[in-house]
């Protein structure tokens, strides 16, 4: 299956990913649409809020932890923490 691109941001105090403002922990990409997506890893209840750039901006999703799309190595770092 198809999964996420993502990738944790390590490499400085802040970034912007476009226009979103990435903090050390976030992980950012895109996802099977090629949209760009960003988390700060906030869970609640067995989902992840992950946010999607649209037309209209960054909005909010909620995604179940155990979405056979999401990267292993994300999940697997949100269970961790």
């Amino acid at each position: 299956m198809k999964k996420y691109q993502m990738r944790e941001m390590r490499d400085f105090t802040t970034a912007n990913y476009q226009g979103f403002t990435l903090k050390p922990g976030y992980w950012y990409g895109k996802n099977l649409r090629g949209q760009a997506i960003a988390t700060s890893t906030w869970v609640s209840c067995g989902n992840v809020a992950i946010y999607v750039k649209t037309e209209k901006g960054w909005e909010m999703q909620w995604h179940d932890l155990e979405a056979e799309y999401l990267p292993d190595d994300f999940v697997e770092a949100l269970q961790i923490d």
